[in-house]
């Protein structure tokens, strides 16, 4: 089943493009109650066809992007050079997942933040206003430009504390995640795309969005790392190495209309670009 959403947002979506939501009798109840329910995958998916009976597919993507903004997004790379460099992380258990590469917003450590539920003191920024745009001119691109974090390696924890650097615990490495801006560039030509995506156990979600905010309200890409054109910073334009995984999602509490909107928009481009 999918998220549960208000029966305003239902009836917003009934009036902006006049479908039939095939509602079951127990749904139908929720609905005149004003009970939040969801609608099975079933019931999505035919959403999603009569929608693109209404509005071409690709305009769809084009028109709504900025309804799916801000982004909240997590770009994981794989690759040996980067396998090899997660050996440094100070905690040998977790050496088998990948920290993400970048990050909307920015996720760092914080001393301030270690507490028995977050041991890795990993702090989660507020997500900042960014764009996203979505093109079929020159082969299909999404692409994203906002402000979040970019993984420069690790540091000891001293760079980030008035700690002394005699204090042992000062000299445990830390990954060190720099505020920049960001624009990123997706060719997804051959990507796979899919809905409602499941924790993966290679990725490390501590510095990222959580793997269950993803399940619940987005979607991840996979493709080859050539396919992802990364500019961050002051850096120059550079393209991955190895395989991309990337992960994009929204959630607005406030506005339960947008998050069922962007789920059927992560539906629509897994329809368009090829998904599951």
């Amino acid at each position: 089943m999918s998220f549960k959403y208000p029966p305003s947002a239902f009836s917003r979506l009934l009036e902006q493009f006049e479908l039939d939501l095939n509602l079951s009798d127990e749904q139908a109840a929720f609905m005149e109650e004003g009970v939040e329910f969801s609608l099975s995958e079933d019931q999505m998916d035919d959403v999603v066809r009569q929608i693109a009976s209404v509005i071409e597919p690709r305009v769809f993507l084009e028109e709504y992007a900025e309804t799916v903004t801000p982004i909240r997004m997590s770009l994981y790379v794989l690759n040996d050079d980067l396998w090899a460099m997660m050996q440094r992380k100070p905690w040998e258990d977790d050496r088998g997942r990948m920290l993400a590469m970048t990050t909307i917003p920015l996720c760092t450590w914080e001393h301030s933040e270690e507490r028995v539920s977050n041991p890795k003191g990993a702090k989660r920024w507020e997500v900042k206003p960014n764009k996203m745009r979505v093109s079929w001119k020159r082969g299909r691109t999404l692409s994203i430009t906002g402000e979040g974090g970019d993984f420069a390696g690790f540091i000891e924890r001293s760079h980030r504390t008035a700690r002394k650097w005699s204090m042992p615990e000062s000299r445990q490495l830390i990954p060190n995640y720099e505020f920049v801006t960001i624009f990123l560039q997706l060719t997804l030509d051959g990507a796979r795309v899919t809905t409602r995506p499941l924790p993966r156990d290679e990725l490390d979600y501590d510095f990222s969005e959580s793997g269950k905010f993803f399940y619940d309200h987005g979607v991840m890409l996979e493709m080859p790392g050539e396919n992802v054109l990364l500019k961050s910073g002051k850096r120059r334009p550079y393209r991955m190495k190895g395989n991309a995984v990337i992960l994009l999602g929204l959630h607005d509490p406030e506005d339960a209309y947008r998050d069922l909107l962007a789920s059927l928009w992560f539906r629509i481009l897994a329809r368009e670009v090829g998904g599951v």
